[in-house]
């Protein structure tokens, strides 16, 4: 699967929105899935999830794997210091800790 087509799953809802969890175990509801971003920045701001009983509004990133934010260099990018959410089809690496 390419990023982009995990993108335009995310913006239309084309996902099973009944089975989505954090890392931790948490239940994610979404909201909002936010406006898409078509330049550099997050893939979307405004999105307005409940990561279990707390609402985030905000910007989230998008890849197919955990490890592409690490490959991407994301890390470097202030423009995403302030992402709400993560969302990965696999979360084969820990990219972010508390």
């Amino acid at each position: 699967m390419k990023e982009d087509l995990l993108q335009f799953i995310w913006d239309q809802s084309l996902y099973n929105q009944s089975n989505l969890e954090s890392d931790s175990g948490e239940i994610i509801s979404v909201q909002k899935n936010g406006i898409q971003n078509f330049i550099s920045g997050p893939d979307f701001s405004d999105a307005r999830i409940y990561i279990g009983e707390n609402m985030w509004v905000g910007n989230l990133e998008i890849h197919v794997t955990a490890a592409e934010w690490d490959n991407h260099r994301q890390q470097e990018d202030t423009a995403h210091n302030s992402l709400i959410l993560h969302v990965v089809c696999e979360n084969d690496k820990t990219v972010f800790n508390e």
